[in-house]
């Protein structure tokens, strides 16, 4: 039987996960596909409740995983087998190396327990669908980088040199979407499912 864990996702959840895993004693091989932590949410701007910018929050928790020594970080790494059961997991790593040349390195790990914190990616609406593709329409994510600092909207409401003085907030675009009734996404799947984030 292991007691290390792989965290699987270097977003917001997994590098929370990640510290407090480590901080309860435990080592963590905390695996993200990308070259970078922080996923999705070093996107965002101002975040409830803090009322902080998702960049600080997030910088300080990667900075506190980079310092912890019971966690070791592979950037540029995806699981591509695993087997076993709980306490004796064996995963295959595929690391892909930026040196000189591009090179791909296999590696065996051995776990305990595997945690799953692999992020998400936002509905994008297609054209037309409640207005999108408008200039007038956009998502609550571009509304959020507009009011970041440094953004659109930073200094003055205004879009298309228009003043805004009213905001509709429209949820669950693209939850529950119905087979004959509205168009697949690029996966080629509808989204029949809500997403349980408003």
């Amino acid at each position: 039987i292991h007691d290390n864990v792989v965290v699987i996702g270097g977003g917001l959840a997994g590098l929370k996960t990640a510290l407090n895993l480590a901080t309860n004693g435990h080592h963590v091989d905390l695996i993200e596909k990308d070259d970078h932590l922080g996923g999705f949410a070093t996107k965002l701007g101002i975040i409830f409740p803090s009322e902080k910018p998702a960049s600080e929050i997030i910088e300080q928790l990667i900075t506190k995983v980079h310092q912890n020594d019971d966690i070791k970080i592979h950037l540029n790494t995806t699981v591509e087998h695993y087997e076993g059961t709980i306490g004796n997991f064996n995963l295959q790593l595929k690391a892909t190396i930026t040196d000189e040349y591009l090179q791909e390195e296999t590696t065996t790990l051995q776990a305990g327990v595997i945690v799953l914190a692999t992020g998400f990616k936002t509905y994008e609406p297609n054209k037309g669908e409640f207005g999108y593709g408008d200039s007038h329409v956009i998502t609550t994510v571009d509304l959020t980088n507009y009011l970041k600092p440094g953004g659109k909207f930073e200094k003055k409401l205004e879009l298309n040199n228009k003043k805004i003085s009213s905001i509709g907030f429209l949820y669950c675009v693209g939850s529950r979407q119905v087979e004959d009734v509205h168009e697949p996404g690029p996966s080629g799947h509808l989204n029949a499912y809500c997403s349980r984030i408003c």
